[in-house]
């Protein structure tokens, strides 16, 4: 079980926690979003409170296994800090998650949803995503090579590819 089914059954919500043991919204929503076995001692404390539970039933409530997913990229206008903000207006039942402007992508990941249609203005961006998902072996092969080449020299001349037109002969990844 994750935390935030763990509040919703307690009818408990972030907010709860954060009023009453002066823990800011986007710091509840950033250690939910972690493993609970990384949490600061405040947090766990201040959530088995809460639920009026034993620090030790919390953790084994907790499912140790879960996949936690956070964006690859830092994104402006991203939404990792409001996650628990966002949770509370989201319906408990929903058949496909929409997201139109995909951006990092902290709600999606947050959501794990089982469909999802995802879209974003920025071309870059989306060609990100796609081969983040369809080519992750090719694209961790490349940024090892970018790795490997990390100069200065290397960095400016990568930089100039979108303005004299060597992009145009870039594969997606």
């Amino acid at each position: 079980m994750g935390i935030y089914d763990l509040l919703t059954e307690h009818a408990i919500s972030i907010r709860d926690i954060s009023k009453q043991y002066h823990i800011s919204n986007s710091t509840l929503a950033e250690t939910y979003s972690r493993p609970v076995d990384s949490w600061p001692v405040k947090v766990l404390r201040a959530t088995a409170e809460q639920l009026e539970l034993p620090i030790e039933e919390l953790i084994g409530k907790m499912d140790t296994n879960e996949q936690v997913l956070a964006p690859f990229i830092k994104w402006v206008g991203g939404k990792r800090q409001l996650l628990g903000k966002i949770d509370e207006f989201l319906p408990s039942h929903y058949n496909t998650y929409y997201e139109p402007f995909l951006g990092g992508g902290a709600v999606l990941l947050h959501l794990k949803p089982n469909h999802a249609i995802v879209n974003d203005l920025n071309e870059e961006l989306t060609n990100t995503w796609q081969v983040v998902q369809s080519d992750p072996d090719k694209l961790r092969q490349l940024l090892r090579i970018h790795q490997e080449k990390n100069t200065k020299e290397y960095f400016l001349d990568l930089r100039s590819v979108d303005r004299d037109g060597r992009i145009a002969k870039f594969s997606d990844v």
